[in-house]
């Protein structure tokens, strides 16, 4: 599953989450999962 799926997944469980909290709990960096959102969002 990549980053972008996943931080999907996650959004639709944590609706009030920032970005940042999201990266973490994908154990990776807000830049990262920024950097995976860039061609899709």
């Amino acid at each position: 599953m990549n980053h972008y799926t996943r931080w999907l997944e996650l959004k639709e469980q944590n609706p009030g989450k920032y970005a940042r909290d999201i990266a973490g709990l994908m154990n990776i960096s807000e830049a990262e999962l920024a950097f995976a959102r860039v061609t899709h969002d």
